[in-house]
């Protein structure tokens, strides 16, 4: 008799555990929300997770595991669990009925890119300790990281004597159809440059003076095909370094006020909603950062494909920047033609040799060291 009776308990005990679960969890409401959402490498994000019971019932006993993606971490932090390509962190608390609990903590992330916190899952005790009940709340959370953004003088640039800002405005913005004089040959000017006649007339170095074209703006292509077979083994390394380049003298032109724009032949990450491979000419720095951290670290297209659908936007008010590691012939081409249609192209060779050349298109090799 006794044994049916402990029988009998036990079962009702099983049977109310697991409403009282069932309850608990359709009581509960759980949410985070983020003091911002976009971020430079190694800035801190505050999140803010709040936990509200709605019934008189407490919950004794209440796990909640939050799942991260590779790359996004939680700031002092040591109990991380690491499952495939993701982060799991881990956090115990009962609560009582009516209660509302607050907690606050900062994640961080050191590398560009798009990030998604997803769903939050939660293990109930009954007040038992019987049964354990599992369930999924759903918290959507996006996070872009910006690229970093660099001094123009970290990047180690060759190209004749081309370095700093003030001559990397010059490279890009200076009109060779517009020659205002003459003056004393420097050691950052270039041979082309020197006026043989006036050398010779004046028994010392002379070179032209270019004036420069102030109504233009910028397009920069970043070009994330690293090789002939586009769907396979690109160079993260190669696209991020050409990414940090762009936002940075992105940076530094958009400050003189002038207009900047970015191509790619890539997709652009968005949960919410589809975003155009191209962002439209802004001084608005914070588009232009988040445009680069959302760039896919693959392209949907091959470059020459890609060139070949915008060249009939381009303009001769603008200054075509091409920024590549990898180039093929018939692009290259496609490149050549349209300079000598009229059309400004500037090309940053981010090869690791620099031995991307284009025929009456000046360039700067980007070297690896920075």
């Amino acid at each position: 008799m006794t044994f049916i009776v402990v029988i009998v308990s036990l079962v009702l005990c099983l049977i109310i555990g697991e409403k009282y679960s069932e309850k608990a969890f359709n009581s509960l409401i759980i949410k985070r929300v983020v003091n911002k959402n976009k971020i430079f490498p190694g800035e801190n994000i505050e999140i803010t997770m709040t936990l509200e019971n709605n019934k008189i019932i407490p919950i004794p006993f209440l796990l909640i595991e939050e799942q991260m993606p590779k790359g996004i971490y939680k700031v002092d932090d040591i109990d991380t669990i690491k499952r495939g390509e993701f982060n799991y962190y881990s956090s115990y608390l009962n609560i009582l009925g009516k209660e509302r609990i607050k907690r606050k903590y900062k994640i961080s992330c050191d590398y560009r890119g798009v990030y998604y916190i997803q769903n939050i899952n939660i293990s109930f005790g009954d007040i038992f300790g019987l049964t354990t009940q599992q369930k999924e709340k759903e918290n959507f959370l996006e996070i872009v990281v910006y690229p970093k953004l660099n001094s123009i003088k970290k990047f180690n640039m060759a190209s004749n004597s081309l370095m700093g800002e003030n001559l990397i405005k010059r490279w890009i913005f200076e009109d060779q159809l517009y020659i205002k004089g003459i003056r004393e040959y420097n050691l950052n000017d270039r041979l082309k440059d020197i006026h043989w006649n006036s050398s010779l007339r004046m028994n010392k170095l002379m070179v032209k003076n270019y004036d420069f074209t102030s109504n233009k703006s910028v397009v920069f292509i970043i070009n994330t095909q690293t090789q002939k077979d586009y769907l396979i083994g690109n160079k993260k390394e190669n696209i991020d370094k050409e990414i940090e380049f762009v936002a940075s003298i992105s940076e530094m032109l958009v400050k003189e006020g002038i207009p900047v724009g970015v191509w790619t032949n890539s997709d652009i990450i968005s949960y919410y909603n589809s975003v155009k491979s191209e962002c439209q000419l802004t001084t608005n720095l914070n588009f232009i950062l988040e445009f680069c951290g959302r760039i896919a670290n693959n392209p949907n297209v091959t470059i020459d494909r890609y060139i070949n659908k915008m060249k009939k936007t381009m303009s001769r008010e603008t200054v075509y920047i091409f920024v590549t590691s990898y180039i093929d012939s018939v692009t290259a081409s496609t490149m050549i033609n349209l300079n000598k249609k009229g059309i400004v192209i500037k090309l940053i060779d981010l090869s690791q040799n620099g031995e991307l050349t284009l025929q009456g298109i000046e360039k700067i090799h980007l070297k690896w060291e920075v």
